[in-house]
């Protein structure tokens, strides 16, 4: 069997200024109906927590049938996130592992409270696929209690690099904030020079953590005082330069243009 590369909840990514579900024409004019918009609160939600996960069981090098495991987000009736596992999907030809059910006004409800709600669900996911799969289930349990202490904050730092005088090295971080998208900043060390650790403003990224270490292989050194990087899967080219002086970062173009639609 492959090595797990991730369990995701769909829709998993959209545009960063209309709910991801729904796949309308950017022009459309209909109105968003509550379902719709508690659904795209769930999905983007559910990036950073599928994404903290998913990678604390790359780490542990598990297989199952496909590399991606897919859990269907929806609304239902009831007061509290309901997982229906759906134990007979075991075929490598049909990634659906489970369906999400959230209550009716989960965008109301705090960022953190969601990201809690649905995390029982997909550690519940992750649980019973280790029993399906002859996982080492200590390990496992292990490292999701870890995911859960920590907030499932989904979060990936890249090699440090050093400018040509070597008198600084940066190095590329980002975490998936509570929009679902990642939010990508340089972390700049002067203390060769007799400075600090510092950071720069953050651009947005897409929606997965690999895109750190994707944007990082294009990160290049302008100079001694300018770094530049690029682009990750799915977001359309774009190059990010900041500042190494000020701190100051941009990207062009400003937000991402996703090449595909969840």
């Amino acid at each position: 069997m492959p090595r797990l590369r991730e369990i995701y909840a769909y829709p998993y990514a959209g545009w960063a200024d209309r709910p991801w579900p729904g796949q309308r024409p950017r022009n459309s004019e209909e109105p968003w109906d509550d379902a719709l918009l508690d659904l795209d609160a769930a999905a983007r939600s559910a990036r950073r927590v599928t994404e903290s996960v998913s990678w604390a069981l790359k780490r542990l090098g598990v297989e199952a049938p496909r590399g991606q495991l897919m859990l269907e987000l929806r609304v239902g009736d009831g007061d509290g996130v309901e997982l229906e596992f759906l134990e007979r999907f075991l075929d490598p030809s049909d990634r659906l592992t489970g369906r999400v059910s959230i209550p009716p006004g989960f965008r109301l409800r705090p960022p953190a409270e969601r990201a809690s709600m649905l995390g029982e669900a997909v550690i519940e996911t992750a649980r019973r696929r280790a029993a399906l799969h002859d996982w080492d289930v200590d390990a496992v349990d292990e490292a999701l209690r870890a995911v859960a202490d920590g907030g499932f904050r989904a979060h990936a730092e890249g090699p440090w690099k050093a400018t040509r005088d070597r008198k600084r090295q940066a190095r590329l971080c980002g975490e998936i904030a509570d929009d679902g998208f990642l939010r990508m900043l340089v972390e700049i060390d002067d203390t060769a020079s007799g400075g600090g650790v510092r950071r720069s403003d953050a651009v947005v990224g897409w929606v997965w953590l690999e895109n750190v270490a994707r944007a990082g292989k294009k990160m290049r050194f302008d100079g001694n005082s300018t770094l530049r990087f690029g682009s990750g899967s799915a977001d359309a080219e774009f190059e990010a330069v900041v500042d190494l002086e000020s701190g100051a970062a941009s990207r062009t173009p400003e937000m991402p243009e996703p090449l595909s639609y969840p």
